[in-house]
């Protein structure tokens, strides 16, 4: 077998214009390919690539806020309130202490006459009867209306024959005396379900009027955060937060309190700065079961509701501190002067502040 003689020219070129066109047929391959995909050809269309092949991503409105991360614990408040007797007598029936209470249920059973938790924001101070009017007795209507008794509602600030009514259907219901009045020690108001901290009688104990019978506590789950003192700016009332509970699902909660006076830490302490003591209250009566568990506590300690915001790759440094963005618009990217506002901590997102030239949707250029 012989190759191609080199005495022969006619052969040597032939073989030179061989390689050269198949040469050109890869080559135009490859450049047939790299259009196709440039301009979105064999299914490689994407969003985040505009028409001319730059990489882009939308202006958006929206929150931007920023977090501190924070260790807590999740538990009950250690806030109690005393339950004493309004009269003297048996003590027929008590709670367990860790027992929750709610609205219309029974706290405990004195002389024969049952104790029910109401809700309300003052404590029980005098006897209602009908023909009065008042906060409480505004208080008891509500409570007759959640409990079932919806004509008790019509009555308002007064106890008139619809509250009466009601009330009598109520004591029945219980196996209390029918009375149609609300006698001291009748019911027991608190602002919500109740959880039983701890219980000072025992059943058929005879007690006199005023013998502390329990303690009672917010059945409100709450975390309890001992916040570093450096901290103690950033973290306000009303602040919401996200709980990452220990089974990793999360709940959100909002900081209710915040203690005026610092604790020094102990001596054997691996965190020798003073703290805060810092309350934050599950949303929506949330509870999970769970006492003295550790959780971690994302706060919201600033935001920027409904403002546009873009990526932060998406900001073009420029002389003298100003800064901008390249938009693109009838396939050119146009830079347009930016002023950037509030960093996120939890995504890539910067906000703009008002007086520039971006709209929602409209395509911002970066990084690829």
């Amino acid at each position: 077998m012989t190759g191609p003689s080199t005495d022969n020219p006619t052969g040597r070129a032939g073989y030179v214009i061989s390689v050269a066109v198949a040469v050109a047929v890869i080559g135009i391959g490859c450049a047939l390919y790299l259009a196709l995909f440039r301009t979105g050809g064999a299914g490689a269309n994407s969003a985040a690539t505009s028409s001319n092949g730059l990489a882009t991503a939308a202006v958006v409105r929206t929150t931007v806020a920023t977090h501190d991360l924070v260790a807590g614990t999740l538990g009950y408040s250690n806030s109690t309130a005393s339950v004493t007797a309004a009269v003297g007598g048996v003590v027929e029936t008590v709670p367990q202490a860790g027992a929750t209470i709610r609205r219309g249920g029974v706290l405990y059973r004195l002389g024969g006459q049952p104790a029910l938790l109401l809700y309300g924001p003052k404590a029980a101070w005098r006897t209602l009867v009908a023909g009065m009017s008042g906060a409480d007795v505004r208080a008891l209507n509500a409570n007759l209306q959640a409990l079932g008794y919806p004509a008790a509602a019509a009555a308002g600030n007064d106890f008139g024959p619809q509250t009466e009514t009601a009330l009598r259907r109520l004591q029945q219901a219980r196996g209390a005396e029918v009375t149609g009045i609300v006698a001291l020690g009748d019911v027991v108001f608190a602002s919500g379900a109740v959880r039983v901290a701890a219980v000072t009688v025992t059943a058929g104990q005879i007690v006199e009027a005023g013998a502390p019978l329990m303690q009672i506590a917010s059945a409100q789950q709450v975390v309890s955060i001992a916040l570093d003192t450096a901290n103690q700016t950033d973290v306000h009332i009303g602040n919401p937060v996200q709980i990452e509970l220990p089974d990793g699902s999360s709940t959100a909660g909002v900081v209710s309190d915040i203690a005026r006076v610092a604790t020094s830490p102990a001596a054997d302490s691996p965190n020798p700065s003073p703290t805060i003591t810092v309350t934050v209250r599950l949303r929506g009566g949330h509870t999970t079961g769970l006492d003295q568990a550790p959780v971690q506590v994302s706060i919201t300690t600033a935001s920027d509701s409904n403002v546009l915001a873009v990526p932060v790759g998406a900001l073009l440094a420029r002389p003298g501190g100003s800064y901008a963005v390249q938009v693109v618009r009838g396939g050119t990217a146009v830079t347009t002067p930016v002023t950037p506002g509030r960093f996120s901590d939890t995504s890539n997102l910067v906000a703009i502040g008002p007086g520039s030239d971006l709209h929602v949707g409209d395509q911002v250029v970066v990084p690829g």
